[in-house]
């Protein structure tokens, strides 16, 4: 494959997951899928590492930047044992982080 055609496929590739993306919602709330949710509502974050770590107080602070940035309040929880059973649960439920 040339150059070209590689850029070309990468370029619609990337503009089909963005699409997807736009398209897919995530959370307990059914009105957020439809772009129907509140702009200002709490952002949570969850992160996989050890609570109390370096890394977790990195995502903290950015977090409050992102606050102070946008005036969204942003949560971070960081979760290390059981990560993805408490992932699958919260998809079960319908209420991922969001």
């Amino acid at each position: 494959m040339n150059r070209r055609a590689a850029s070309t496929t990468l370029a619609t590739s990337l503009a089909g997951v963005l699409a997807l993306t736009a398209l897919t919602g995530c959370g307990g709330d059914p009105d957020a899928a439809s772009g129907a949710g509140d702009d200002k509502a709490p952002l949570t974050v969850w992160v996989r590492k050890p609570p109390g770590s370096p890394t977790e107080q990195t995502h903290r602070e950015l977090a409050a930047a992102f606050t102070r940035s946008t005036g969204i309040q942003a949560e971070v929880t960081a979760l290390f044992d059981d990560f993805e059973t408490k992932l699958q649960q919260a998809a079960a439920q319908r209420k991922l982080p969001a």
